[in-house]
């Protein structure tokens, strides 16, 4: 048995999403919600589902990630055939 708990929660039943039937977000307990209305925290709910549903942030920063680790490799092999060219000249 709990006693004393107390969570604050939107749920969303109707998400019209493809993925998603129900979502329930858990706000934290120790923020003070006096200055946001309900209708706010609501459509912030519901902008975070449809940016999850449409998966633009994953595959963007997928794609970010993958082009960094490209340029990385690159340059460093580039370096690398720099050290040993010079290595073989002075040699």
């Amino acid at each position: 048995m709990i006693k004393g708990c107390k969570k604050r929660m939107i749920f969303i039943k109707d998400t019209k999403s493809d993925y998603f039937d129900e979502a329930y977000f858990v706000l934290k307990g120790d923020t003070d919600y006096s200055h946001e209305s309900e209708n706010d925290m609501v459509k912030a709910a519901a902008m975070i589902i449809h940016e999850l549903d449409n998966g633009k942030r994953f595959i963007r920063d997928k794609k970010r990630k993958s082009l960094k680790f490209l340029a990385g490799f690159i340059l460093g092999s580039i370096i690398m055939g720099m050290v040993l060219a010079l290595f073989i000249i002075f040699s």
